[in-house]
Order: structure tokens, then sequence, then C-alpha cells
């Protein structure tokens, strides 16, 4: 069994980091909601089958921006990715981010998803910061916004897999 990795590899710097967050105060932090259903609207049209391996979207029939448990989950999980995006200058934050989600990506397994998924998730991930910044998406921006998803993937990933976590 391999591992992730030396936290301090996944460190970001401090430019970086501050360009997250002054990106996302400046376009998204205002709906949050919003933007973290555009994600997960992204991700089914990038990976329909997706829809499949979450349990309140698989049967759902109506508009997808009106339903309720989706909203709630892709709301969550864009809060914990920007959370933890603006926190990878530090290495006890990442360290600390790096066993959360080792774990949540073995829970993950149960849910059917794959390592394809996540790699499509990052494409979807990538498109709704672009839409959500509009003309702000510069490629300093877009660099920083991919450099934290890559990290946060990676992290998550060694679950998925069952790879070991960091110590």
């Amino acid at each position: 069994m391999g591992s992730l990795g030396s936290p301090a590899e996944f460190v970001l710097s401090s430019e970086q980091v501050q360009l997250i967050k002054d990106s996302f105060k400046a376009k998204l932090q205002a709906d949050v909601p919003y933007h973290a259903m555009t994600l997960f609207i992204n991700l089914f049209e990038i990976v329909p089958e997706a829809k499949a391996l979450i349990s309140f979207t698989r049967d759902y029939t109506g508009p997808m921006r009106e339903n309720e448990g989706l909203q709630a989950h892709a709301t969550t999980v864009l809060k914990k990715v920007v959370n933890i995006a603006t926190n990878l200058d530090n290495e006890k934050q990442v360290e600390m981010f790096s066993k959360s989600l080792a774990e949540l990506g073995g829970k993950h397994i149960g849910y059917g998803v794959k390592l394809k998924h996540a790699a499509k998730l990052r494409d979807a991930f990538v498109l709704t910061m672009a839409q959500g910044m509009g003309d702000t998406w510069s490629g300093d921006v877009q660099a920083a916004w991919i450099a934290a998803y890559d990290v946060i993937e990676q992290m998550f990933v060694v679950g998925l897999v069952g790879l070991a976590a960091p110590k």
C-alpha cells in the first residue's frame, strides 16, 4: 500500500491562496448555493452516470436546481472545497485535511464512486469556477484554483483507491 506523501508537498504559496480567497469573495461568495448547484449540474452533463451515484438525484425527475437534497449536499461540498483551498498555505491544516479527505474518499467507494469520476469532477469544478468568475478568471486565478483542486483531489483519491493516508 502506498501513501500520499508529506503534507508539506501539498502546501500552496500564500500568493496562490490569496488569489483563491480574493476571487471567491469577489465572485462566488454572494451565492454559494447557486454555484454549488452549477458544479453538480456541470458534473451530470460531463458524466451523466454520476446522477445514479447520489441517492437524492438517482430517481429525481424535476429540475435539478429545485432538488433540495442536492442543494444541501452541493452547498456543503463547495463550502468544504473552498475552506480547504483557502487554508492550503498552512502545513498543519494540510495534514488535517489530508486525513479527513482520505477518509471521505474511502466512504465514497461505498457509493460507487470510481477514480474516473473524481477526474471528471475536476473538469466540472474548473468549468464552474470559470463560469462563476467570468472576466476575472485570469491565468493566475485559474492556476491557483487548479493547484488547490489537484491537492484536494489527490487527498480524496488516497481513500478512494485504498491507499494509506499520511500519518
